[in-house]
């Protein structure tokens, strides 16, 4: 179900004409309500009169099929009796006397619709008996079983009441010439003032001495707010016999709290190192509450515009059994702004726990394999003061390392201040070994040319280690060479040592010999013209034995005339290409000439 929102606008509107108790009057009372099914809402005022009729002026909006007729109205009058009309299909409830309710008793048809919009209608009482001086009330009700939220924004115009004045000359608002009365708006002294002792003007009735204060209420008593016997209802200065009394202390209020200032942090005893000194201000404070609350009473207070304390010590120092052993006292005095102080002492007993700093650099030197093994000299200061001294001989640790030449080396010592305080302190040297092997400078050819790349030996490189022993690794490759079967032999030689420590690659190049040379040596011409005796001669050197020439197919002792080529070559297959001529004499010819005989 939908909640209800309900808005209640009360209008008063009073319209009076001139004559007597019985003449005619209007008041109009206004409702805004919005009201499901069954709910319900009220009004009243304060009227007098003899009610004749009620005109309803409704501003309606629904939902769904609420209509305006679905409204239902109680009306009470100040005598008792009471009326009903209106509503759908809701019984009405109270014993009012039902002037026509349900849907087909109440209002007029035109009532009875979903349209939203304005309706009037006046409701004739006068044989209803409704008068009288008092609380006149009205309810709706929304009177619809199936009702959803429907708005009523009621103007109620009641013909013949309203609300009149009071007629009683004992009121405070007594009207003498009131021309409707209605005592029941009469307002008398006691109840604007219950004690009975002012009139309507709030002036006593008794008052002897005129000081404004009725006699009833006179009170004889102190009447200085600081005063420890104070009485805040005094009206008058105290008996003889009782004068004001006062605090026995300037430091003390009336019931005996202190007015010193007090410590929040109160500070304490301690026992501390010599860097853990608490610094001053190690205290919060405040004004005593009570000094707060009694000088509160008086007209002026300096707490009012100064709450601070302030704060100040003393201290004295004793010495210890050694530089960095003492004793510190401190007189602490706190004052607040009406001069009251308080003070604590406090006691700090500083204990030298603190060992010999040391200031020299103690990260691990790293040194090579090949350096002289050498610890810095120690340095150190005391945090605490006085001296510091080394105690005893160091003591030295040798630790292998991962590989022959790498190592690490400690040197413990201790050293201890004036107080006993000791420090064991440890050097570390890493030793390195970051050193190659290396090549001795008798080294062999990097460029060799032989022609029994098989069978001869060649020398290796020679290395050394500064650290540690290594070895010559040596990888061979072999290339192919200028000529079709010669060879190329790469060797290429690494000096390990046992920390991994590598060195320059030595590379040597061994070339199979491919200097083949050769040359025509002699020819010898053909003898006879078409004749086939003429010869060629090579010589060779160089390259690869064994060596070939090839005549391509001729004899060289048996060569007719003609351009030839011939090719030497050697194992690998080096070739040398020769280009000759034989020649050959002229035809022979013979010339016969023909003589006679």
């Amino acid at each position: 179900m939908k909640g209800i929102y309900s808005i209640l606008v009360f209008v008063l509107s009073l319209a009076c004409t001139g004559g007597v108790w019985g003449q005619a009057c209007t008041y109009t009372m206004s409702l805004y309500s919005q009201l499901s099914s069954g709910q319900i809402d009220s009004e009243s005022a304060t009227l007098a009169g003899d009610l004749t009729s009620v005109t309803f002026n409704l501003n309606f909006t629904g939902t769904g099929a609420s209509y305006p007729a679905d409204m239902m109205v109680y009306l009470y009058a100040p005598n008792g009796d009471c009326i009903v009309w209106g509503g759908w299909n809701i019984n009405p409830t109270g014993g009012c006397t039902d002037v026509g309710t349900g849907f087909q008793n109440s209002w007029p048809d035109n009532w009875s619709t979903t349209v939203n919009g304005f309706y009037t209608y006046t409701l004739n009482t006068n044989a209803n008996g409704l008068d009288g001086s008092g609380t006149w009330s009205v309810t709706i009700q929304n009177a619809w079983t199936g009702s959803a939220v429907a708005t009523y924004d009621l103007d109620i115009v009641f013909n013949g009441i309203c609300e009149g004045d009071c007629f009683d000359p004992n009121a405070c608002n007594f009207v003498p010439d009131a021309e409707l009365i209605n005592n029941e708006l009469c307002i008398y002294p006691i109840d604007l003032y219950p004690d009975g002792l002012l009139d309507c003007d709030g002036n006593c009735y008794l008052d002897i001495d005129g000081d404004g204060i009725c006699d009833a209420l006179e009170v004889p008593g102190c009447q200085e707010p600081w005063a420890c016997n104070y009485n805040p209802q005094a009206t008058d200065p105290p008996l003889p016999t009782n004068p004001c009394s006062y605090p026995e202390s300037s430091e003390i209020d009336c019931d005996g709290n202190s007015l010193l200032p007090q410590f929040l942090s109160q500070p304490q005893d301690a026992t501390v190192s010599c860097n853990g000194i608490p610094v001053a201000p190690g205290v919060s404070a405040q004004p005593a509450p009570a000094a707060v609350a009694y000088y509160s009473l008086f007209p002026e207070s300096c707490y009012d515009v100064m709450e601070d304390v302030e704060f100040s010590f003393t201290e004295t120092i004793y010495p210890g059994s050694c530089p960095g052993n003492y004793t510190i006292d401190r007189n602490w005095i706190i004052t607040d702004c009406n001069g009251f102080q308080n003070a604590i002492l406090q006691t700090i007993t500083v204990v030298d726990n603190l060992p010999p700093v040391v200031i020299s650099n103690l990260t691990p030197d790293t040194i090579d394999c090949n350096d002289p093994v050498m610890f810095l000299p120690l340095q150190a200061e005391e945090v605490c003061g006085g001296g510091w001294s080394v105690v005893g001989e160091p003591s030295f640790v040798f630790l292998s390392g991962s590989c022959e030449g790498e190592s690490v080396q400690k040197k413990y010592t201790t050293i201890t201040d004036e107080c006993g305080n000791v420090t064991e302190v440890e050097q570390v040297l890493l030793i390195e070994d970051n050193d190659p092997p290396y090549w001795l400078e008798d080294l062999p050819q990097e460029q060799i040319f032989t022609d029994n790349i098989e069978g001869e030996v060649f020398d290796p490189p020679v290395a050394d280690d500064v650290c540690s022993n290594f070895e010559v690794n040596m990888s061979s490759s072999y290339n192919e060479g200028p000529c079709p079967l010669s060879v190329v032999l790469t060797r290429t030689f690494v000096a390990v040592d046992q920390c991994g420590n590598t060195s320059a690659p030595f590379v040597q190049t061994i070339t199979e010999e491919t200097d083949l040379e050769a040359s025509i040596s002699a020819t010898t011409p053909v003898s006879c013209h078409n004749g086939e005796d003429g010869m060629a001669e090579v010589n060779y050197s160089g390259g690869v034995a064994p060596y070939t020439v090839d005549w391509n197919g001729y004899d060289p002792e048996a060569l007719p005339a003609g351009d030839y080529t011939v090719e030497v070559l050697d194992a690998n297959l080096c070739s040398v290409e020769m280009d000759f001529l034989i020649t050959e004499p002229a035809p022979f010819t013979l010339n016969l000439t023909a003589t006679s005989p």
